[in-house]
């Protein structure tokens, strides 16, 4: 007797530790949750993979913070990308599945945070594995369920610089979102010349390159023929259009900051004269070809010093948008060498 309330007693403290094993997260009061509490507001998906499941069919839905069914039939919807929503910061996250009846499924609704069956696997930042259990041979390879965990930027959540240096003094607005050429994309332009020196608007890392283009025409046919950067901040990116060919200074993949000289004016592609389009897009940013484009917009504020978040067409507007350079600012000179270069010359047609 003393024997067999020993090995009980060992089996309890497996299926007790099995929780730190298998990589649960306890959270605030110790209640054990399917994924930890977001730390930001996310989109929240699922996908589901089929293991060894002898109840084949059944319901998975989400259980708190609200009861919401996922999928009527999880067995058909094996592979596919399950919606679960977005929700706020701190929510916590339990599913629950209810196989179907058969004569070793009891049908009964079982939730995530049942150590007995389900378990929780940390695959890296922003996904979780959770793993089902359908019998009572705990080895957690039934039913697999990834949770990616997608962080949400508000509208209005992305501050910018202006994308050029302050020793260019005040430049004019020539376009602002939803107006003229801007019909229903949110950018700006701003009148800058051919050569004029074109930096960074926000820290970030670039996505996009595309250089080799000459100038362009006051043609639609053209805008494909628009050389330009894009720099990834995250989701979103800033978006630097009609560049000089063969005046790019950076590459893909190549960190940037903020101020940092990043190419040239010009006119290439779709443009009517020298002038710089900014915009801010929604990343990744492809065409109906699979090409990176510019063109996915999305709402953004500038923040700075002496010009307001939303810029007025025909104002003037001064950049503080200043490159450090190993912890210092670059001296006004060299912006001056760097901004006031020979404009190249134009005939006048």
């Amino acid at each position: 007797m003393r024997y067999i309330i020993a090995i009980i007693l060992v089996a309890c403290l497996f299926f007790t530790s099995s929780n730190a094993i298998w990589g649960r997260e306890t959270i605030g009061s110790g209640s054990l949750i399917a994924a930890p509490a977001l730390e930001k507001k996310s989109q929240v998906t699922v996908v589901l993979q089929q293991g060894e499941f002898l109840c084949e069919h059944g319901e998975f839905g989400l259980s708190k913070p609200e009861e919401k069914v996922l999928v009527r039939d999880y067995y058909q919807e094996l592979e596919f990308n399950v919606d679960v929503g977005t929700f706020d910061a701190g929510t916590e996250l339990v599913f629950y599945l209810i196989p179907d009846p058969w004569p070793v499924c009891s049908g009964e609704k079982f939730l995530s945070t049942d150590p007995l069956h389900s378990q929780l696997l940390h695959r890296g930042k922003g996904e979780w594995k959770l793993v089902w259990e359908d019998w009572n041979d705990y080895d957690f390879n039934e039913l697999y369920f990834t949770i990616k965990i997608t962080p949400v930027i508000e509208r209005f959540d992305l501050k910018f610089k202006l994308p050029f240096t302050p020793a260019m003094g005040p430049i004019e607005v020539s376009e602002i979102p939803d107006n003229r050429s801007h019909n229903n994309q949110f950018a700006y332009d701003f009148d800058l010349d051919t050569d004029d020196i074109v930096v960074a608007a926000e820290t970030g890392t670039v996505l996009y390159v595309e250089d080799g283009y000459p100038e362009g025409k006051c043609s639609f046919s053209e805008w494909k023929k628009a050389n330009f950067i894009v720099i990834s901040h995250g989701n979103e990116g800033s978006a630097y259009v009609h560049l000089l060919k063969d005046s790019i200074l950076v590459k893909p993949g190549q960190k940037v900051k903020s101020g940092q000289p990043i190419a040239k004016v010009d006119s290439s592609g779709f443009a009517c004269g020298d002038h710089l389009h900014f915009q801010i897009i929604n990343l990744p940013c492809i065409d109906f070809y699979g090409n990176p484009t510019w063109t996915c917009d999305t709402e953004f504020e500038f923040s700075g010093e002496g010009y307001p978040p939303k810029l007025e067409l025909g104002k003037f507007y001064k950049s503080d948008n200043f490159y450090l350079e190993e912890g210092r600012l670059l001296p006004f000179y060299q912006w001056e060498r760097l901004s006031f270069w020979k404009k190249k010359d134009r005939a006048i047609g």
